[in-house]
C-alpha cells in the first residue's frame, strides 16, 4: 500500500495595484503559507478532500478617511498549465491530480485570471485583515510511487 509522506504546494504571492489607482495612503501585504495535503494512502479511496490553510491579505490605511478596495484574486495553474486539473509530480514520474477551491463544497475553483472579486474596507488610520481559506481535493491516481509530490503556484491579488 503506497503512502505519500508529503504532498506540498509552494505558493508565491504578489500584490499588484491596478493601473491608475491612487493608493498612496494604503499599503497591503499578502501571506500565503505552504499548502500541504499531508500523508496520503492513495489506495485508501480518492478523491480526498482537505482544508489546506488560509492566505491572509492585510491592508493598512494611513489616510484620514475609510478606503474601500476592490480586490481580484488569481492562482496560477502550476506545472499542468490547466487550472481545471492541477498536477503534482514526484518520484518515478508519479503524477497526482488535485485542485484548489474557494469554498467547502468544492464547486468554485481558485483560477487563473482573477475570477474572484472581493471588497475590503480599510478604516481611516487603521488596518483590515481578510482571510481566504483554501480547500483542496486530491484525485489520484491510486498507483503513485512512495515519496513527496509537489507543484508550484503563484497567487496574485490585484487592487
Amino acid at each position: 500500500m503506497p503512502v505519500l509522506p508529503a504532498l506540498t504546494g509552494t505558493f508565491f504571492a504578489f500584490l499588484l495595484p491596478q493601473a491608475g489607482t491612487a493608493l498612496a495612503q494604503v499599503a497591503c501585504s499578502l501571506q500565503v503559507p505552504a499548502m500541504r495535503f499531508g500523508t496520503v494512502d492513495v489506495l485508501g479511496g480518492l478523491p480526498m478532500d482537505r482544508t489546506l490553510g488560509s492566505s491572509e491579505i492585510t491592508c493598512s490605511n494611513a489616510g484620514s478617511g475609510e478606503t474601500v478596495l476592490a480586490l481580484r484574486t488569481s492562482v496560477s495553474s502550476g506545472a499542468s498549465g490547466d487550472d481545471n486539473r492541477r498536477r503534482m509530480t514526484g518520484p518515478g514520474g508519479a503524477v497526482l491530480e488535485y485542485n484548489l477551491f474557494r469554498e467547502l463544497g468544492r464547486t468554485q475553483l481558485w483560477r487563473v485570471g482573477g475570477d474572484q472579486a472581493l471588497t475590503m474596507r480599510v478604516p481611516a488610520n487603521g488596518q483590515s485583515i481578510l482571510l481566504l481559506t483554501v480547500f483542496g481535493r486530491l484525485y489520484g491516481p491510486r498507483d503513485a510511487a512512495v515519496g513527496a509530490c509537489q507543484d508550484t503556484l503563484v497567487t496574485t491579488v490585484d487592487f
